[in-house]
């Protein structure tokens, strides 16, 4: 047990520090949520509105709104009218993230070849 606590712990320590050095977070969780949900939600296929961004991060409308505005100034993220509706906007990675995102992977994966086991079938991950 000691050694899977010391692993996790570990993992959490490398999520928080190669992201901090790669995406543009200056010391917020807020910013990490917002790039961290939408790369989640594009990973599952998915095209998150503003509102959806923001009701899924536990901060201030202006706080976000703060994030956001800068996320989208840097390039970081785009607004996309919606095919569905045109009033509703889309939140999109742009290339930047992307390459951000695809760094930051592959530093995590690097330091974690052969360290992991799946918890359900007792193999590599």
């Amino acid at each position: 047990m000691k050694k899977r606590s010391k692993l996790i712990t570990d993992l959490l320590k490398l999520t928080c520090d190669i992201p901090t050095k790669q995406l543009p977070l200056g010391a917020s969780l807020i910013a990490y949520n917002l790039l961290l949900n939408l790369q989640i939600s594009h990973h599952n296929g998915d095209t998150p509105t503003v509102k959806s961004l923001f009701a899924s991060i536990p901060y201030s409308d202006m706080g976000i709104r703060y994030h956001l505005r800068h996320l989208l100034d840097d390039g970081w993220m785009e607004l996309k009218p919606s095919n569905k509706d045109k009033r509703t906007r889309i939140c999109v990675p742009t290339d930047k993230l992307d390459a951000a995102w695809a760094l930051v992977i592959e530093q995590i994966s690097q330091h974690l070849d052969g360290e992991l086991v799946c918890l359900k079938c007792g193999g590599d991950v």
